[in-house]
């Protein structure tokens, strides 16, 4: 096939069956990685990221993140996250005996007050930064508008499986009209840098259910253009793509009225197929359960 005047190579549409009777559900099981913990660091005090931790480095838009940017007496103020990881398919819940600092963070808000604060229902404030510093993320601020993290961790009792936990956060920047990315929430309605000459940031986290509350769907092939492989192609597509594309399957999402279905978003990403040839893919992910992707060559 000659790519030369190709834009797309293939086009491809996955979603549930259309026949609903040829259905078949995935199994249900846990998350395989969530926060465990939460970190404050001062990089100009010589505080160094914690083994096992990583750096919640960049925004939505890509820019470094320093909850105190913007700044007159600018003292970098950073965050890093531990993940915990099940190593059991089939274990729906965290199994009994594991310590607290291993369970999954359910919840994660900022607070506006004293570190020695008393909290209840299970929040627990980070007090000091990983050198031992006042973990005070509005450094320079004033006693008044000290603001600390609190966390919350999932609860055994009850019924834990349907409990949020916490598997990504970020922070946006009004100042470069960042918005909350699709599939997070907004943690606290508290500016990050509050009473203050610094840029406006907020917390954002995105939570699933420990184990996923409803039954995922085998991804099918819809749809595929061409329906067939051109003669000689350098580009074949490759089998079982709805299982690539798809790996956790269908989920369903429930919307109160058509206006509160999101717009389709791109997922841009490469596959590589033979030696010195790459795929590269774009995926649109649509409301009405499908996902469409398209495939472009590039020779290397």
């Amino acid at each position: 096939m000659d790519h030369s005047n190709n834009l797309v190579d293939y086009v491809v549409v996955c979603g549930s069956p259309l026949d609903h009777d040829d259905d078949k559900n995935l199994p249900k099981h846990p998350l395989a990685r969530y926060i465990v913990d939460v970190a404050v660091i001062f990089p100009g005090s010589s505080e160094k990221i914690p083994t096992g931790y990583e750096r919640i480095r960049l925004s939505p838009s890509g820019r470094e993140i320093d909850l105190n940017i913007g700044k007159f007496w600018r003292t970098k103020v950073w965050i890093a996250v531990k993940y915990g990881w099940n190593d059991s398919t089939m274990c729906s819940l965290p199994p009994e005996g594991t310590p607290e600092e291993e369970l999954p963070i359910s919840a994660i808000i900022c607070y506006n007050g004293s570190k020695d604060a008393a909290m209840t229902n299970g929040w627990k404030i980070i007090k000091r930064s990983v050198g031992g510093k006042a973990a005070n993320i509005n450094a320079g601020s004033g006693s008044a508008n000290e603001i600390y993290i609190a966390t919350k961790k999932i609860q055994l009792d009850g019924n834990p499986t349907r409990t949020p936990v916490v598997t990504h956060l970020t922070v946006i920047d009004k100042y470069y009209d960042e918005q909350c990315p699709v599939g997070y929430v907004a943690a606290t309605d508290l500016n990050l840098n509050l009473k203050s000459s610094g840029h406006e940031l907020y917390f954002c986290t995105k939570t699933l259910s420990y184990v996923s509350p409803s039954q995922r769907i085998c991804p099918a092939l819809l749809e595929r253009f061409p329906r067939t492989d051109p003669k000689k192609a350098e580009l074949q597509l490759p089998p079982s793509i709805e299982q690539f594309c798809m790996p956790l399957g269908v989920q369903t999402r429930n919307f109160e009225s058509p206006h509160r279905v999101p717009l389709p978003e791109w997922h841009p990403f490469v596959v590589s197929l033979l030696l010195l040839f790459q795929c590269c893919c774009c995926c649109c992910c649509c409301c009405d359960l499908f996902l469409s992707f398209f495939l472009f060559a590039n020779s290397s």
